[in-house]
């Protein structure tokens, strides 16, 4: 039960701080400031496990360097989709299409393993449910928003890989708590991330101008959106110590799709299309049977 509440906090709190950067965000220095406060947010953790994050860099130097360019491409691609489109059609995209993208990019390499019927019959039904999410009639915004959607989903889909051959070689070797290794990795990739973001700030005197307006402006929206970064990650991590299904904390972290989705409807006021609740619904269902499959 504590897992579940736990995971379902989480679920919560990544779709808030998708919230906050759809509502406030006007350029790509917010992003860079939020990530910077995630550095300093992660900063006792790294203090307290300074020879695993040390360790962690070591052993992957490369895979990391991957991983954090393809979060920011993902934080870029969202920031664009964002900037363009409707936060009850993006956010269940990039959250979604993952999921088959993953189940894909497995497939070509042939690391897959045998998989049921109705893991390959929930692969459809998302599949189907974004098509017709994303079917909307609109401008070409919204198509070039999908797009962006789209690619935001492959990152997501990149840097998952990458983490997961990360931390999986490095537990392999350590005896180190699975926690610490995490919240050190976290860190990591914060850090990589916030001076991949603040590099343009050395060439670009308005992403200078941005920051030092978002520094002053939007200190709070920012805290938001690293607390929510920050805390979902750290809660999915701990509901996993509480309980010996992992299946269980990933399939309620699915929650935070419908609730995003619900953000932008009712909190946004966003276009309110029969055809975007059949997406929407069709999603859900497709997750309920991939839960049940797990």
């Amino acid at each position: 039960m504590i897992a579940i509440i736990l995971t379902c906090i989480s679920a919560f709190l990544h779709a808030g701080w998708n919230f906050v950067v759809k509502n406030k965000a006007k350029t790509l220095s917010f992003y860079a400031f939020s990530n910077a406060l995630c550095v300093l947010i992660l900063l006792p953790a790294y203090l307290m496990n300074i020879d695993i994050t040390h360790a962690l860099v070591a052993n992957t130097p490369w895979l990391i360097m991957g991983s954090i360019i393809f979060q920011i491409i993902y934080l870029t691609c969202l920031f664009q989709a964002y900037d363009k489109g409707e936060m009850s059609i993006i956010y269940p995209l990039a959250r979604t299409l993952p999921i088959p993208i993953a189940f894909a990019t497995e497939w070509i390499t042939g690391s897959d393993k045998s998989t049921s019927s109705f893991y390959l019959l929930s692969l459809i039904i998302l599949c189907i449910g974004s098509v017709l999410l994303a079917s909307i009639k609109n401008s070409s915004k919204l198509v070039i928003s999908i797009l962006f959607a789209l690619f935001a989903a492959c990152a997501i889909s990149g840097y998952s890989l990458f983490d997961y051959h990360i931390l999986k070689s490095f537990n392999s070797q350590t005896d180190f708590s699975k926690i610490r290794v995490c919240l050190a990795y976290m860190f990591i990739l914060e850090a990589g991330i916030t001076f991949g973001f603040l590099l343009p700030a050395i060439f670009l005197k308005q992403f200078r101008k941005d920051l030092v307006n978002d520094m002053k402006c939007n200190k709070t929206p920012c805290f938001q959106m690293s607390f929510g970064m920050t805390g979902a990650y750290v809660l999915v991590l701990i509901a996993m110590t509480y309980t010996q299904q992992a299946s269980l904390v990933i399939a309620f972290r699915q929650l935070s799709i419908p609730i995003g989705f619900l953000l932008g409807v009712l909190i946004l006021k966003e276009s309110s299309l029969r055809m975007k609740w059949v997406g929407m619904l069709t999603i859900c269902f497709g997750l309920i049977v991939l839960g049940v499959n797990h």
